[in-house]
């Protein structure tokens, strides 16, 4: 069984002036903990300079070794999101079983094994997400992934509504058959508005678009018979480094540059 890490990053002064740090960490961290077969693809959303060439962070060294490196020239144009999607597809491609998508604020310990583990051994695989435990998640998220180690009783499927209906959009777990379900035409996973027709906006819309956690997605998921899971077995550190709310305000809310085009899709 293969793995890919996906993690999405950005490093510059005027938004997020620690991503390289962070990046590092994550990596890092992973690399060291991680048992299994695995691929890590770093998409990279605009940096200032292209990550790869910092070799006074060892990032460069890190890029050498067995990661792969996509640069976004206009993180303007896809957002979050669409960094996301670029390197899940990236990910498939690498014909990768079970795809994490994460953030880059995250330090990972020897209980990523587990998450992998139960994601690889529940008989729901292909049709479910699945979330760890973490310290980083507050409001609606708390009870049911909020934790400050791992704990197995926490280990549930989620079958609440709305945001007590899926798990935080920090860190996701989920199988390249999930994928293959569950994927727009185009292949990408989540969606930006456009993808959305009126209802669909009208109906989840509330943190989904260029720069949200995506969560709201998760409610298309179980629609179409998908299920989510906490496992309790695994537990994340999370920095909680939300600069990508930086972004979102620099690019007006919903991530268009017009706020004048949210509207007209809505109307």
């Amino acid at each position: 069984m293969k793995v890919a890490l996906v993690i999405t990053t950005h490093s510059s002064e005027k938004i997020r002036p620690h991503g390289r740090d962070l990046l590092l960490n994550a990596i890092s961290s992973f690399k060291k903990y991680c048992h299994f077969d695995y691929e890590i693809v770093v998409v990279d959303n605009q940096s200032d300079n292209s990550l790869a060439s910092f070799s006074d962070t060892g990032l460069s060294n890190l890029m050498m070794s067995g990661c792969h490196y996509i640069y976004i020239e206009d993180q303007w144009k896809k957002g979050l999101t669409g960094a996301w999607n670029t390197g899940i597809k990236k990910a498939y491609e690498l014909s990768c079983d079970v795809i994490l998508n994460s953030n880059d604020d995250l330090i990972f310990n020897e209980s990523i094994n587990d998450f992998i583990r139960k994601i690889s051994d529940n008989i729901d695989s292909d049709i479910s997400i699945f979330g760890p435990l973490t310290n980083g998640v507050n409001g609606s998220f708390e009870k049911i992934q909020k934790s400050d180690m791992p704990d197995r009783r926490k280990s549930k499927e989620i079958t609440g509504d709305g945001w007590e209906g899926f798990v935080s959009g920090f860190f996701f777990g989920f199988t390249k058959k999930f994928y293959e379900k569950f994927k727009y035409p185009d292949g990408d996973l989540f969606a930006e508005f456009d993808k959305f027709d009126k209802a669909y906006i009208h109906k989840y819309a509330g943190d989904c678009g260029k720069w949200g956690g995506q969560e709201m997605e998760i409610l298309r998921f179980k629609e179409s018979g998908g299920k989510v899971f906490v496992i309790g077995e695994c537990w994340i550190y999370h920095l909680k480094k939300r600069d990508w709310n930086t972004a979102r305000k620099i690019a007006g809310e919903y991530g268009w540059h017009l706020s004048e085009r949210f509207e007209e899709v809505i109307k």
